[in-house]
């Protein structure tokens, strides 16, 4: 729940500010493996980290920080970037055994003591990025956590209603999954005035919070490997990559509703443990989510099903492909 990640991260930073130099480094480390585990941080995070994929944040800690002569003077030109910064700061100075957190913290003040600096770690590097995490929770830059579970509650609890519905009118069968989505999410607390709001790309299937100032952009798709097939999947992430870009928004989604026997394995830019995957084009990080909408049997008790493996080459567009908004 909401209200336990948050009295955590309190608690951990609380004893973070009273630990001084010595058992610093340990209690960072509390800080940061929260920070990695909790589904609701997390998520927030990786959209930070999506929206700041152009900025390479290991290249200014060494350049901007680790050689500073003195002191540390400046930040990056944007806040998400420096967001991006505090956090792999505190990830290399909790996880990498060279890395001293007080090192960092005497750049940042005047003091002259190590107790001193790693108080300053805490108040310049860890609590802005804490500060931030809290004012995005309850907002839709959970959607990530959002759509997990949206997944988990229609695979475990609403699979087999959804495709007897679905194949009573296959013809509006898109139409019946992306009124699920849309209902899970307002639950969730992410608004929507909107039904496919046209944009200059045409029409995304849900934008969220157009009348706020972070609107969230989702694209449904069906796969059946024959009708539906990755060409179509195909055209939708090219609907979605469109529309981000028509929106002003570094971030889109692709949902994928598998009809098929075979269990789907989307690419991913990013390195496995990265999910869900995603794919960085065009200046948009578009998030893939697969969710099983055929009732199967589980992996573990059918060991012969196929896995259709989908790769990136048929999943983004090519400059000689044409774009279907339709």
């Amino acid at each position: 729940m909401r209200a336990t990640e948050i009295y955590e991260l309190k608690r951990l930073c609380e004893a973070l500010a009273r630990s001084g130099n010595r058992q610093y480094k340990s209690q960072l480390r509390y800080v940061y493996d929260l920070l990695e585990k909790a589904p609701r941080l997390r998520a927030i995070l990786e959209l930070l980290k999506a929206s700041t994929s152009d900025f390479d944040a290991d290249e200014w800690f060494q350049q901007k920080i680790v050689n500073a002569r003195q002191t540390c003077h400046e930040w990056p030109e944007s806040e998400t970037q420096k967001l991006r910064l505090l956090l792999r700061i505190i990830e290399v100075c909790s996880t990498t055994e060279q890395a001293l957190p007080t090192n960092v913290g005497r750049l940042l003040i005047s003091g002259n003591n190590l107790n001193e600096w790693a108080q300053a770690f805490t108040d310049h590097i860890v609590m802005p990025l804490v500060d931030y995490l809290l004012s995005r929770l309850g907002t839709d830059s959970e959607i990530l956590h959002h759509l997990e579970r949206m997944r988990r509650q229609i695979e475990l609890f609403e699979q087999q209603n959804l495709y007897e519905a679905f194949g009573k009118n296959t013809a509006k069968g898109e139409e019946l999954y992306d009124q699920r989505v849309r209902e899970f999410l307002f639950a969730e607390g992410v608004d929507y005035p909107f039904s496919q709001p046209a944009s200059a790309a045409g029409k995304a299937d849900v934008v969220a919070g157009l009348d706020g100032d972070d609107p969230l952009v989702c694209e449904i798709k069906l796969y059946d490997s024959k009708v539906h097939d990755t060409a179509y999947l195909r055209k939708g992430a090219a609907q979605a990559i469109r529309y981000a870009h028509d929106y002003g928004k570094n971030c889109a989604y692709l949902i994928v509703f598998n009809l098929s026997d075979e269990r789907l394995h989307l690419p991913s830019d990013e390195p496995a443990e990265f999910r869900p995957p995603r794919l960085h084009v065009e200046g948009v990080t578009i998030f893939l989510v697969a969710v099983q909408a055929k009732p199967v049997p589980s992996a573990s008790r059918d060991t012969r099903r196929q896995v259709r493996t989908i790769s990136r080459e048929q999943l983004v567009l090519t400059t000689k492909d044409p774009v279907d908004t339709k």
